[in-house]
């Protein structure tokens, strides 16, 4: 996107799927230069919160959670996800992402 028609006036990325924040780390690193990244995540779960009765209870049987960020970084979507019966709410280990491909036959 940054190398297309316009790319050298973007000054602000949004993440605006689901599952873009999961991969934040590897877009900024591989963007030419810096720029802004909105992340509607922290927004989802406040309003998530806003609509669930306060009595939520889970119907599983728990399991783990696994965020881009810190649990105490958003408390709401931790709130949400331990009410659904997720007790166990972490952070991915931030390590780095080795990229290979396979050579390509000439």
């Amino acid at each position: 996107m940054f190398e297309a028609p316009g790319g050298d006036r973007i000054d602000t990325v949004v993440l605006a799927c689901t599952h873009f924040p999961l991969v934040r780390a590897q877009l900024v690193a591989s963007a030419p230069r810096p720029v802004s990244y909105v992340d509607s995540g922290a927004a989802i779960a406040r309003q998530t919160i806003r609509v669930l009765p306060p009595k939520t209870e889970a119907r599983g049987i728990g399991g783990h959670a696994w965020l881009t960020s810190s649990p105490e970084d958003v408390p709401d979507l931790a709130l949400v996800l331990r009410r659904y019966g997720f007790p166990n709410v972490q952070r991915v280990p931030e390590a780095p992402i080795e990229i290979t491909s396979a050579p390509t036959a000439l």
